[in-house]
């Protein structure tokens, strides 16, 4: 029995609009993350600041911003414990991946997840 339903209509897919308990958890911090902060009506400190720092020089600052804002962002969500973080671009300086080594509360299983900020498009990837 699942013990969180939620429903996805990403991509237009709404054959299988169901989620449950894991896939459900990963798709809500991933929507966390591909949201610029300030960008939901009537909560204007949901989202990630990272949107805002893409065309910056990736400094010991920048990282750091970067870090607090994946460790805010997961700390809200009690179904993940972030337990690792790494930062790494593309030799162009148009991509930011944030790679994470999450704990999935509820199972204590490890899962790792790869954000990538794009400064051409937000939110295209799974």
């Amino acid at each position: 029995m699942a013990t969180f339903k939620g429903y996805s209509s990403l991509a237009g897919e709404f054959s299988e609009p169901a989620l449950f308990d894991k896939e459900l958890a990963r798709r809500d911090l991933l929507n966390h993350f591909y949201t610029r902060r300030g960008e939901r009506l009537m909560s204007p400190l949901y989202g990630s600041v990272i949107w805002d720092i893409l065309f910056e020089p990736m400094t010991e600052e920048q990282q750091e911003i970067i870090f607090s804002d994946a460790q805010r962002i997961v700390g809200q969500d009690p179904r993940w414990k972030l337990k690792e973080a790494s930062i790494r671009s593309d030799t162009v300086g148009q991509t930011i991946y944030l790679d994470m080594l999450l704990t999935y509360v509820p199972s204590t299983s490890e899962e790792t997840l790869t954000v990538a900020f794009e400064t051409n498009t937000r939110g295209n990837n799974p």
